[in-house]
């Protein structure tokens, strides 16, 4: 099945995604809740135990450098999901903080899929599994969460021989697998950013058009907020996240021009038969412009006005 067809298969029913860049660990410990609520963008500290947010991390000067899910396991304890196959970028910049504040960090050594779609509770019902009420439940051996990454989901973590048994069944069921590039074509139809494709040293949470989910902007101080809050209050974001149709050949990191102008620049495309479909992030003099082109003479056609 292509990338198109598949894409509204999920839009319609639901599928299922495999291969998605994650990787899913737990932060323990007294001051673990603080710790959290002081270095992700969104408030940890309000969460019950179930419940979960999107965070963006960042530096002190308010740039984003990943996107994390974030759910309270028990008081002293909380499941985090980031958002690329590995944890060294997070452990790089986070493991003397950790240290300090006696902090235990643990990868969990599980395997997963994620079922999308807006019947994707039907689905996991069809596979003998509950919905989390709120954002996490565990059932048995297994972690589920609800995700969003664009398009509403559910994370399902796991000893490899259940979840080999679950996509078994799955596959019984006649349950559409979406590729990577299946669900990429998802989520940039819905101009949903994902790390680390759309995020560079300088990107800052209101260019991507998450700062109403991801920042929590009475939970008092957290790294980069600051910068955050003042460019909040002052409502003085000069870029921003557009999806794009493309007619002609692009590549992710093309430069986008308006006039003859450097604007802004391509960071994720997906392709299907009927062309392809982009993000890019473009300044405010070009917003509400509905044509583009890149050095390779493609046409980007606005979607976003």
């Amino acid at each position: 099945m292509k990338p198109k067809e598949q894409a509204t298969e999920a839009q319609q029913n639901s599928a299922i995604l495999t291969d998605l860049p994650s990787v899913i660990f737990s932060l323990s410990g007294e001051s673990a809740r603080r710790w959290c609520n002081g270095m992700f963008s969104n408030n940890i500290r309000k969460l019950n135990p179930g419940q979960g947010n999107l965070s963006a991390i960042c530096n002190d000067r308010g740039f984003v450098s990943n996107l994390i899910h974030c759910f309270c396991s028990s008081d002293q304890t909380f499941l985090c999901v980031f958002e690329r196959d590995s944890l060294d970028p997070f452990l790089e910049r986070f493991r003397s903080y950790l240290f300090l504040d006696d902090i235990e960090l643990d990868e969990l050594n599980v395997s997963s899929f994620s079922i999308v779609g807006p019947k994707s509770e039907e689905a996991l019902e069809l596979l003998g599994l509950k919905p989390p009420e709120e954002q996490l439940s565990r059932e048995y051996e297994l972690i589920l969460l609800r995700v969003n990454r664009g398009i509403e989901g559910i994370d399902i973590y796991g000893p490899q021989p259940e979840i080999d048994r679950l996509r078994q069944m799955a596959v019984a069921k006649s349950m559409v697998f979406l590729t990577q590039e299946g669900f990429n074509l998802l989520r940039i139809r819905q101009g949903r950013a994902f790390s680390p494709d759309d995020i560079d040293d300088k990107t800052l949470i209101h260019n991507l058009g998450l700062n109403e989910i991801c920042c929590a902007f009475d939970k008092g101080c957290y790294v980069g907020q600051e910068i955050i809050n003042r460019i909040d209050v002052k409502g003085i974001n000069n870029k921003l996240l557009h999806r794009f149709s493309i007619k002609g050949d692009a590549t992710i990191g093309d430069t986008i021009m308006l006039n003859g102008q450097k604007v802004g620049k391509l960071s994720s495309i997906a392709s299907d038969h009927d062309g392809a479909t982009g993000l890019g992030i473009i300044r405010k003099s070009a917003w509400g412009k509905d044509r583009f082109t890149v050095g390779s003479g493609a046409t980007l056609i606005n979607l976003d006005v």
